[in-house]
């Protein structure tokens, strides 16, 4: 995503910068950019507004900045729940385990219980 939204900087850049004709295959990118409703359509209209309205690169390129900065805080928050979730799960499943294991050994010595110990007095009876 990082790689679009850069190539988008580029393309608005390089357009801000030359007038020079743009051929139709670049013209067709743009237009399936913009309909896509990704970060780069978004970015390719930020950027042509600010164009539209003679506002400056920079501000553009601060706007980017921006918004990268704030993905990255939602992915970075995003990591840690999981990373919270993956211990919580992890933990949770050490317990159940381990309650399953105990279980298994009191089944074992009931059982062991019952044919060494019940069964024989009960054969007596």
């Amino acid at each position: 995503m990082k790689a679009l939204l850069i190539a988008s900087l580029l393309l608005v850049s390089t357009l801000a910068i030359q007038s020079t004709a743009v051929t139709n295959a670049e013209i067709k990118r743009i237009q399936q950019l913009r309909k896509s409703g990704t970060w780069g359509g978004f970015m390719l209209n930020l950027g042509e507004l600010h164009l539209l309205a003679q506002g400056p690169v920079d501000a553009l390129v601060t706007g980017i900045e921006e918004v990268l900065a704030d993905l990255e805080r939602k992915h970075t928050a995003a990591d840690q729940a999981f990373d919270t979730r993956t211990n919580e799960h992890d933990a949770e499943v050490r317990r159940l385990t381990s309650l399953i294991n105990e279980a298994r050994r009191n089944i074992a010595d009931t059982q062991a219980t019952l044919a060494n110990v019940l069964r024989p007095q009960e054969a007596q009876l």
